[in-house]
């Protein structure tokens, strides 16, 4: 990827960057290692822009290069990887100055993106290198980086962190989407049980927004030796929300790597150490870009800094619980509006049975389509010569007409007034 992008911009040596949380930056690979791994400061880092110095032996170039690179004249940062973290950049160098110019930032964003696959990898490790130990599993109480001369050993690592989460998440989705509406619950605790698993979360969770203003949490997952939760967080007031609403409305998950973090006035942070939550993930769940609730992971033994791609691939599997749900629930509205209609024609049969008078019924067209005796009544013509057949087929024209006149004061006022007429 680094020569890639030496032979797209003409540079002589590339290195991989990581930003620290001082705001430096640390080499991670490099595509010539007798320069060694050197730190960068602060000042290469301008949020998402490239910096670039044309000619670092110009009165009051800056910033200044590296420790060890003074052969080279002309340099550019450019931050790569996925917008919500830029953490990762690729530096280039060249021994002449007026080498680079931002066509050649942009171009290095293109290669970067062309090779998306290895960023997924920098992008589990970059953004917290330390929770990624030898077994390749979560942990985010560790505080030690990986050395430089272990880093492409970490790399690999990631990769296989990165496969091992793929194919898991893939599985538990297709499990989820192919089950059936009666079963919907049962996948749900299935799907809250594996991905807590996968995850090393403690307790796994599903809250939905009942409108207008109120929530429940009505699943839970929680692994041996945590308490749950489930009973105590029923129909909540949903301006618990509030401090999260903005991010979780516009379907951006919500990251709390270490609550005792928050701001003493905030009222989440007393709820959470209130349950023992050290960590907390929460991902949206959405309906026609309406937020309907999330899924939660909490971390009570220990903290937990969840990485950017694996909160992207947790985000599919709440995409998926949130569509059999949408789906059960549709089907609940379609069964309950099935049975109004029959408790109404019951009801309407019943109140027909009680009148001991001949009621025709009629389409919208003017066509008989039914007919109710009553108690002690008879028809005073067969129905097959009636029925299907138009007011103008069986009525006199001047009974007709009148019929005719009662339907559109039907549709005008959805009521009539009673007409009496001589057979």
């Amino acid at each position: 990827m680094l020569r890639t992008c030496c032979q797209a911009t003409g540079a002589v040596a590339a290195f991989l960057l990581h930003g620290r949380d001082d705001g430096s930056l640390e080499t991670l690979l490099t595509t010539d290692h007798g320069l060694g791994l050197p730190d960068w400061s602060r000042d290469w880092q301008d949020g998402n822009r490239p910096v670039v110095v044309a000619d670092r032996e110009a009165p009051g170039a800056r910033p200044a290069l590296p420790v060890g690179l003074d052969a080279f004249r002309s340099a550019v940062v450019v931050p790569v990887g996925p917008d919500s973290t830029r953490n990762v950049a690729i530096a280039l160098l060249a021994r002449e100055a007026n080498m680079f110019a931002m066509a050649d930032a942009a171009l290095v964003q293109k290669v970067a993106m062309a090779l998306e696959p290895d960023f997924a990898a920098v992008g589990i490790l970059l953004p917290d290198a330390a929770s990624l130990p030898a077994d390749g599993g979560p942990d985010g109480d560790g505080d030690t980086a990986p050395s430089p001369d272990g880093t492409e050993m970490v790399l690999r690592r990631a990769y296989a962190h990165l496969a091992e989460w793929q194919g898991q998440i893939v599985d538990i989705t297709n499990q989820v989407l192919q089950l059936r509406a009666g079963s919907v619950d049962g996948a749900i605790a299935q799907a809250l049980a594996r991905t807590g698993e996968l995850a090393g979360s403690d307790r796994t969770y599903v809250f939905r927004i009942q409108p207008p203003d109120r929530i429940s949490n009505t699943h839970e997952w929680v692994a041996p030796g945590i308490p749950p939760m489930i009973e105590h967080l029923q129909d909540l007031s949903v301006d618990i929300l509030d401090e999260w609403r903005d991010d979780l409305d516009e379907g951006r998950p919500v990251s709390i790597p270490v609550v005792d973090e928050l701001p003493e006035e905030s009222e989440v942070r007393a709820m959470l150490k209130m349950q023992g939550i050290r960590s907390l993930l929460a991902v949206p769940m959405m309906r026609d870009d309406v937020l309907t609730g999330f899924v939660g992971y909490d971390s009570v033994a220990k903290h937990r800094r969840f990485l950017w791609t694996e909160i992207q691939l947790l985000q599919s599997v709440a995409n998926a619980m949130s569509v059999i749900m949408e789906r059960r629930d549709a089907e609940t509205r379609e069964s309950e509006a099935r049975a109004r209609v029959l408790l109404e024609r019951d009801m309407l049969q019943a109140t027909l049975g009680a009148i001991p008078d001949l009621v025709l019924q009629l389409d919208r067209h003017g066509r008989f389509t039914g007919y109710n005796i009553g108690s002690a009544s008879r028809p005073g013509i067969a129905p097959e010569d009636f029925m299907e057949k138009s007011l103008e087929e069986v009525l006199p024209p001047h009974l007709a007409a009148l019929a005719r006149e009662i339907m559109r004061e039907v549709d005008r006022s959805g009521q009539c007034h009673g007409y009496s007429y001589a057979m």
